[in-house]
């Protein structure tokens, strides 16, 4: 399996920056066990599209669409119906497989990032830009695997997942 980041708006970020983003969402993609699995017996590949805004943007999208008028750091639109990486059988229509890729490819959908409020968060966590850019990639893969934070117990499931993704690119909190 091979996970293709599509990068829109890149020049906000380094080259670096974006190599440790395709491996925080690779990472994040493996952890997620039975997804994986499904993707390896199958032999497809992955695609995410991955964009960065300015915060006026941000605050205009986020408004859009969840009708809240703030910055938010990021946010995900998942093309698929996933339930704590489980793939509902319905999902699985042509629309959402790449017909242009050499390789079966599925579109999980897109992630938007706010590079301003990620480096006020990097600022006010304590930690470096790249570790919050890595963290926000990582939490926006696993929404478009189904994962949520809706209640207590998903909460807990969805942290429990961004920590072990985060130890495994050794950029646990302190690192």
């Amino acid at each position: 399996m091979a996970l293709v980041l599509n990068f829109h708006q890149a020049e906000k970020i380094s080259k670096e920056q974006q190599e440790l983003l395709i491996k925080a969402a690779e990472t994040a993609v493996y952890t997620v066990k039975d997804f994986a699995r499904f993707l390896i017996d199958n032999e497809f590949n992955v695609s995410i599209d991955l964009s960065f805004l300015s915060a006026e943007e941000m605050r205009e999208l986020n408004q859009e669409q969840r009708g809240i008028d703030r910055v938010t750091d990021v946010l995900s639109f998942p093309l698929l119906h996933f339930r704590e990486g489980e793939l509902a059988e319905e999902a699985m229509t042509p629309f959402f497989i790449d017909p242009e890729a050499e390789f079966l490819t599925i579109l999980l959908g897109d992630i938007v990032i706010c590079p301003s409020r990620a480096s006020q968060q990097a600022e006010d966590y304590g930690h470096s830009l790249e570790r919050e850019l890595a963290f926000l990639t990582v939490h926006g893969t696993l929404h478009l695997l189904g994962f949520d934070h809706q209640d207590l117990k998903e909460e807990e499931r969805m942290r429990e997942l961004q920590r072990i993704v985060m130890k495994q690119l050794n950029l646990s909190r302190g690192e």
